[in-house]
């Protein structure tokens, strides 16, 4: 536009030149014709009540690095030049690309995506220009569409240890009491404040002193996935590290679910892949965060842990997964080197786990 501008500027001042060198009807007529049928042009632009309307189609699904052929269909006036952009946002890593110019009709393109997550793919606002591309204003589009891009699963060897006090199907913690009262987690002497449900009677009368019975902590014979998703002071949340991530979540949940087990992701039990499936464009339309607190802090400040098993899978070691010990095994499934203290830590390659060659021990 800036061409036409320019353009314009030096035709009004030829016209101008040509008027004072040639003071006559024919130069005075040019000069009239430079300067009013732009404005004329521009004035019309400003009044016409310009409206558009889009309609964008997009795949639900596509894989990362799969081509996914997507349109746009834009309605409006086809007298007046209109441009607008399509740009999409991975809103789990928060990558923002323009992918291609549209005009008045309709536009096919295609979507690449690089990374896994939910795409936002938008239109405009677009840009209308007068018959003569001197003058131009903003109309806005509302047209979107969303894209998934799921983590990939492989085939992996993967073994629970033994976990808690036996090998029975309900175990309890070692190092916690809890509140079953059919498993006894220590004696000791009683102080006050000790409610009296837990004044072990028979033992008392024997040592001629008040006993009482702390009750066992049972930890659920399950499996608890957790992912982090928060950059701490130190720490980075690389897009292709957290595609290794998501991937060890759905693989790990898949060789779970293949044994017979019911890992927790989320909250929610996951009983075979299609349940997993549908928590995908929840997790992967949250975007990435700083913050000082990982997921191994938050859980732990929710309660106790009382899950049997806990892999915590992460781009870097977190410094706090000994908070979640509780009697039970807590493995970080860590996607790149380090070690996270207290806790047994598996460095994974995206080689070695792509490779289907992996064998892990929750």
């Amino acid at each position: 536009m800036w061409k036409n501008r320019v353009a314009w500027a030096f035709l009004c001042l030829g016209a101008l030149a040509a008027y004072v060198f040639e003071n006559g009807l024919g130069t005075a007529l040019l000069l009239s014709l430079c300067l009013g049928l732009p404005l004329v042009s521009g004035l019309v632009l400003a009044l016409w009540p310009v409206k558009l309307r889009g309609e964008l189609r997009v795949p639900e699904l596509a894989d990362r690095g799969e081509e996914a052929a997507c349109r746009l269909i834009l309605t409006g006036p086809r007298l007046l030049p209109i441009r607008c952009l399509v740009t999409a946002q991975n809103r789990f890593t928060g990558q923002t690309a323009r992918i291609c110019a549209a005009e008045v009709g309709e536009t096919a393109f295609v979507l690449t995506p690089v990374h896994c997550g939910s795409y936002l793919v938008t239109v405009g606002p677009a840009t209308v220009y007068d018959l003569l591309g001197i003058f131009k204003k903003n109309c806005l589009v509302e047209a979107a569409g969303t894209l998934l891009t799921p983590p990939q699963t492989v085939p992996l060897a993967l073994e629970l240890a033994q976990t808690g006090t036996g090998a029975d199907s309900e175990t309890y913690s070692a190092l916690r009491p809890g509140a079953d009262p059919s498993e006894t987690f220590r004696i000791r002497d009683y102080v006050p404040g000790d409610s009296i449900r837990q004044i072990h009677w028979k033992l008392s009368e024997k040592t001629g002193k008040t006993l009482v019975r702390d009750f066992g902590l049972p930890l659920v014979n399950q499996t608890l996935l957790l992912l982090e998703t928060t950059a701490i002071p130190g720490t980075s949340l690389e897009a292709e590290a957290m595609d290794l991530c998501l991937d060890l979540l759905a693989s790990v949940t898949a060789a779970l679910c293949a044994m017979g087990q019911t890992p927790v992701v989320l909250d929610t039990p996951i009983r075979d892949p299609t349940d997993l499936a549908t928590l995908w464009p929840a997790l992967l339309s949250q975007p990435l965060s700083e913050g000082v607190q990982t997921v191994c802090g938050r859980t732990a400040a929710e309660g106790l842990c009382t899950y049997a098993h806990v892999a915590v899978i992460s781009p870097y070691p977190p410094p706090d997964g000994a908070s979640l010990l509780n009697g039970n095994r807590v493995t970080v499934l860590l996607a790149g080197p380090g070690e996270s203290p207290g806790v047994e830590t598996v460095p994974i390659s995206a080689k070695a786990f792509r490779s289907g060659e992996l064998e892990l021990v929750l």
